[in-house]
Parts: structure tokens; sequence; C-alpha cells
């Protein structure tokens, strides 16, 4: 098992070994890392025996362990795919591609007037130039920085399609057909 420590609510949580009933569950002092000691008066209150570091949790110290399971085992879960099941069934996520020539970033952000966003970077790995499209959901429209590179330089068609609308930013491949009639 991993040596790991997980900081939550001011104190140290490792997972050390597991019984028939789970995960055995150890707080420990943030100075000297040191397990914890349960006050015998007091449930929620924990003392470190090095340092004499205290602290007083916001509920038992038992249930607090329980808590501290369940965010601990959410590392486990962070990269797992998510699948969209209600209605219908639409892969969720992150999907990750190596490609040598080119590179993409994808974020939620808010633009200028405060309203989100999807912002998406594209560039190539041969070059410092790059594009970034814009999804704005709320008003349905696509866009693009136009400081950078213009997305047809990269990209065929980008296609956003909303509830209502759909929209497109799209090469014209006009040149190409009639090169190709030509010879």
């Amino acid at each position: 098992m991993q040596n790991k420590l997980y900081k939550w609510d001011g104190v140290f949580w490792s997972i050390e070994g597991m019984t028939n009933y789970g995960p055995i569950v150890r707080a420990r002092c943030p100075n000297d890392r040191c397990e914890l000691n349960m006050s015998s008066k007091y449930v929620n209150r924990l003392i470190c025996p090095k340092c004499d570091f205290k602290v007083t949790l916001n509920k038992p110290y038992y249930e607090k362990q329980k808590d501290a399971v369940k965010i601990m085992n959410s590392d486990y879960w962070k990269d797992a795919e998510v699948v969209n099941v209600d209605g219908e069934m639409t892969k969720i996520g992150k999907e990750v591609v190596k490609d040598p020539d080119y590179w993409v970033k994808a974020y939620i952000s808010k633009n200028t007037k405060g309203v989100k966003q999807l912002m998406v970077l594209v560039g190539s790995k041969k070059e410092t130039d790059k594009t970034q499209l814009f999804v704005d959901i709320d008003n349905e429209k696509l866009s693009f920085d136009q400081n950078d590179k213009h997305p047809k330089e990269i990209f065929t068609k980008v296609v956003a399609i909303f509830k209502d609308t759909e929209s497109k930013i799209e090469r014209k491949r006009v040149n190409k057909i009639k090169n190709l009639e030509k010879s």
C-alpha cells in the first residue's frame, strides 16, 4: 500500500490496513505525523502524545473516521470515466489521446462579461501559434480569438450544437474540388 496522508480539517488522515469491517483509519498530527490520541473526556478531541497538538473535531472521532474514508476513497475515483445514464447514454469526462503533432486543452471559464463559457485551446507542437475557440452555452454562440490563429488553419469544420441552434466554423473545400476536377 502506498504511504499517503490526506490533510482534512487540520488533521492528517491515513489508511493503515484492512479488517473484515473495513479500512483501519488513523488521525495523525500535522506537526510530527504522530498518531493522535482521543481525549478520555471528549470523543471529538484529539491530542498528540509527542508535541501536545490539540484539535477539536466537529463530530465524534468515530464518525469523522468514516467520513475520512469516503474522502480518501474519492482519490481512487477522481479519474474515473463518467457515463450519463439519465436519458440518452453519453460519455462525460476526458479522453486522453496522444498525438505527436497537436495538443488540445479545454477549460470552463468566464469571459470578460462574466458569462460562463467553454474555452478550447488547440495548437501544433511544431509551432508557437494556437487557436482559441469559445463556446458560450447561455447565448448559444461559437467564436474564436481574433488575435490567434484562425480555426480554419487547423480544422476543416468546428460545430457546436446547442439546444435550439447550431453554430459552425467551416473551411470551404471549393478550391480543392476544382483542382481535382482539372487533373
